[in-house]
Order: C-alpha cells, then sequence, then structure tokens
C-alpha cells in the first residue's frame, strides 16, 4: 500500500464517531442520487413484478429486498422518475427502467441505491459491509500481497482495514463489470492508496482490464464508515 499520510486506523476511528445517518451521497461524484435508510423489520409494499421473485424467501430477506427497493424508488424520484416497478433478472439484479443505471446494495442494518442517468453515467458501485462480518480467513483470497502487508501492520485495526479494501473491491466489482461486460477476479485490482482526509480510496485496473478500459486505468472511490458498517461508492461518467 502507498500512503504517506497520517494513518488509517485514526481517520477510520474519526468517522465511525460521526453522529446522525448516513449520507451515502457524498461517496459519488456527477449526476449521480442516492438514498439510504435502516432495514426496515417489516413488509415493504412492493408491486406484483417484485414479489415474485420472493415466494420463498424468508422474512429477513424479504425486508432486505423491500428496503433496497424503496431506497432505489426515492432515488429514482428525484430523477423524476415514478411509481416504477423493479424486478429481479434471472442473474438476481434489479432490472432499472430504460435510460437508467443503478445499484442496490445492504448490509445487516443499512441499505442504500444509487441511480443515475445513461446519458451522463457508464457505471455505479455500491457496497455495504458489517465489518465484523468480514472475516480474516478470507484475507489472502480477496487482497494482494501488498494490500494483506497493508492491514496487518495494525493487528487491532485488521479487520477494519479488511472490510474497506473488500468492500472497495465489491464497489469496483459493480461499477465495471456491467461496462467490461464480463467478470474478473479479486486479484485484478489493487488497492493503492487511502487518503484519510477526503475518505477515499484509488484502485490501480491490471492491464486486461484497463485495455478495455484505456482511460480508466486508475479510478477513485469515496468511503465511510458509520456505526460498525463501511460504505463505498465510486461512479464511472461518459466523460471516463
Amino acid at each position: 500500500m502507498v500512503d504517506k499520510r497520517p494513518p488509517v486506523d485514526q481517520a477510520l476511528r474519526g468517522v465511525i464517531t460521526m453522529a446522525g445517518m448516513v449520507n451515502i451521497q457524498s461517496l459519488f461524484t456527477g449526476r449521480v442520487v442516492a438514498e439510504c435508510c435502516r432495514i426496515e423489520h417489516r413488509d415493504c409494499e412492493l408491486y406484483p413484478e417484485e414479489r415474485v421473485s420472493l415466494h420463498h424467501a424468508v422474512a429477513r430477506r424479504r425486508h432486505e429486498f423491500g428496503s433496497g427497493r424503496v431506497c432505489a424508488r426515492n432515488a429514482m424520484a428525484r430523477l423524476g422518475i415514478k411509481d416504477s416497478p423493479l424486478p429481479r433478472s434471472p442473474e438476481g439484479l434489479p432490472v432499472w427502467p430504460a435510460g437508467i443505471v443503478g445499484v442496490i446494495s445492504h448490509s445487516t442494518t443499512w441499505c442504500g441505491a444509487a441511480v443515475g442517468r445513461q446519458e451522463d453515467i457508464r457505471g455505479i458501485g455500491l457496497d455495504i459491509e458489517t465489518i465484523d462480518r468480514v472475516s480474516m480467513r478470507i484475507a489472502k483470497k480477496v487482497l494482494t500481497p501488498a494490500e494483506y502487508a497493508w492491514i496487518t501492520t495494525c493487528s487491532q485495526e485488521a479487520q477494519m482495514r479488511l472490510a474497506l479494501l473488500f468492500s472497495a473491491k465489491e464497489t469496483l466489482f459493480k461499477c465495471v463489470s456491467p461496462v467490461y461486460g464480463k467478470r474478473f477476479g479479486f486479484y485484478d485490482m489493487a488497492i493503492t492508496q487511502v487518503t484519510q482526509e477526503e475518505q477515499s480510496f484509488e484502485v490501480k485496473l491490471d492491464h486486461t482490464l484497463s485495455a478495455s478500459l484505456p482511460h480508466c486505468i486508475t479510478l477513485t472511490g469515496r468511503y465511510c464508515i458509520h456505526e460498525g458498517d463501511v460504505f463505498t461508492g465510486m461512479v464511472l461518467s461518459r466523460e471516463d
């Protein structure tokens, strides 16, 4: 990891103590609209097209699904798009209205959605992870050797750092994969910097991905941490 700024653990600890709701709008640049809320432990009102995919779902999954759809519809309403169902594709992804790019994510406590218009945005990434649920057992499966060395330089903050890097990579998957058109792995990218002051991170793509996205060898995302959850976001605009 390359980071000559103050230790990231001090930055993260400061963010954790912030009061109030999570403003995930701050994770995105450009013409992206984002909404976040706590997962409601009740069945939210859904369209028939949406309920089809929940026939055999347990209560927790219904609550996560419904709360995510509420966030997504609130975000789309801010773009002037109202009363639009968001059914699930065979791959399990939301089917967005024509002309809309979007993403939904949730942890055990929070859910969020971010949307934009295709004329402005190529891809949006959003990921929410509960830090305590990101096991250190996965570290060497998802981190490069340099990233693993960075998270283990401070044993007390290792799991927090792992959750941040894991979430950042998940965000990049969600942002870039629809544009790239293929699946790719955790080792196809490297988090090269985490910046305290701006709560941002930089991701360097390997040569295969950067060849398909020639103007995006390095991408920048943003993060925040609140009540034990890490939130990461990234945008690939039409100008990129």
